[in-house]
């Protein structure tokens, strides 16, 4: 489970680098029901679940944190 866990969270790791790439605003999330999420989207019937939840968005305008 733990390998498992630390390539899932290392595919995300690749996929927020390339969002900055192009710009895009990204976080991984944590602290979710992988239940719930995988009940909302249906994710079992396609033999699917979650691991991990990656936000991906653009910033608005007139931010200036980073």
């Amino acid at each position: 489970m733990r390998t498992s866990r630390c390539t899932h969270f290392a595919t995300a790791a690749a996929n927020i680098l390339a969002a900055a790439f192009e710009q895009v605003d990204s976080i991984l999330m944590e602290g979710f029901d992988p239940s719930s999420v995988d009940d909302i989207l249906n994710l079992r019937s396609k033999g699917l679940r979650s691991i991990v939840l990656l936000s991906l968005g653009y910033r608005a305008p007139e931010a200036t944190g980073l």
